[in-house]
């Protein structure tokens, strides 16, 4: 794939990004996804108490999203779950608690599915049992896979951040630090690119292979990265709480997620485009070239053919 093609490719994805109505989905799903996230995120810490201890419970907490999302926007939940009461308080509430909560991050990664089915265009069929319990447990699955992978890449980050500091500290110094930080971005990167390999290959309810996705989870992961990056800078330059009061942290936490949303559709119709182009989806889309060039209506059409002819009597005559 030349320069010229990854142009197209980036234009064609774009061009179908916006037909599709991509931000009012990425609305639609960053309700569902903000709806159940401070529940959950007080269950874990009131689970992970129990051994952790308070304290060590949001520290724990706070390393797990900071491995994926950066320490900027883990911060930011660590202060919105400050003051927040937990809904474990025992007996039915506690129980109802836990249950509207996964149903609620349920229903945000079944909003997801069927938003990148819109991005692949897969009509809703009539679907037999099995297939409805399928449709039903992947999500949960995707849960428990992605929860797990998070928890090993953060254990995986903790040791590799001890071994710098224990080996390289006595030879780097102060440049230690930087070198950290480096590697939380590298290692932020490759997570990021795992799980969005993830979601754009078992989510869409139509066959694809992962050669069709690792293009789109790079392409998603770097976007991520950055987004991540630049959230940190801007909120570095300017108070959380000048924003509006209490509420400030909430209101970017609630953007942030917006964002990430929008550029998680963006990838899975990078993937979409890819697998048609160049991927197992090949000869269902045009050569791609760069420029584009633009469409002609039929008036125009009729126009440059009529001039084409008359140019060709001309050379006749």
């Amino acid at each position: 794939m030349n320069r010229g093609q990854l142009a197209a490719l980036l234009f064609q994805t774009f061009t179908k990004w916006q037909k599709q109505d991509a931000t009012l989905r990425a609305a639609a799903l960053t309700f569902f996804t903000i709806m159940p996230l401070p529940s959950l995120a007080l269950i874990a810490v009131a689970v992970l108490a129990q051994v952790y201890g308070q304290q060590g419970a949001m520290q724990q907490l706070t390393a797990q999203v900071s491995s994926f999302a950066g320490p900027t926007i883990a911060n930011l939940l660590s202060e919105l779950l400050l003051n927040a009461q937990s809904p474990l308080t025992g007996g039915l509430g506690s129980f109802l608690a836990v249950v509207f909560a996964f149903a609620g991050l349920l229903g945000a990664f079944s909003v997801l599915q069927k938003s990148i089915d819109t991005v692949w265009e897969i009509q809703a069929e009539a679907r037999g049992r099995t297939a409805f319990i399928k449709e039903k447990t992947l999500p949960f699955m995707l849960i428990i896979a992605i929860g797990a992978i998070v928890v090993g890449w953060t254990a995986i980050s903790t040791v590799l951040f001890g071994a710098v500091v224990f080996f390289l500290n006595p030879v780097l110094g102060i440049f230690t630090p930087y070198l950290i930080r480096i590697l939380e971005i590298v290692l932020s990167f490759g997570l990021g690119t795992l799980l969005f390999a993830i979601i754009f290959m078992e989510l869409p309810e139509t066959k694809i292979e992962w050669r069709d996705v690792w293009p789109a989870s790079i392409l998603t992961a770097g976007i991520f990265t950055a987004l991540n990056y630049f959230f940190g800078l801007y909120l570095s330059l300017v108070q959380v709480t000048t924003l509006a009061g209490t509420a400030g942290s909430l209101i970017v936490l609630f953007l942030w997620i917006y964002i990430v949303n929008l550029f998680i559709l963006f990838g899975a119709q990078f993937s979409k485009v890819y697998a048609q182009a160049f991927g197992s989806h090949h000869n269902k889309l045009p050569v791609l070239k760069w420029p584009p060039r633009p469409k002609l209506d039929r008036v125009e059409v009729k126009a440059e053919v009529s001039i084409k002819v008359s140019k060709q009597k001309s050379a006749r005559q």
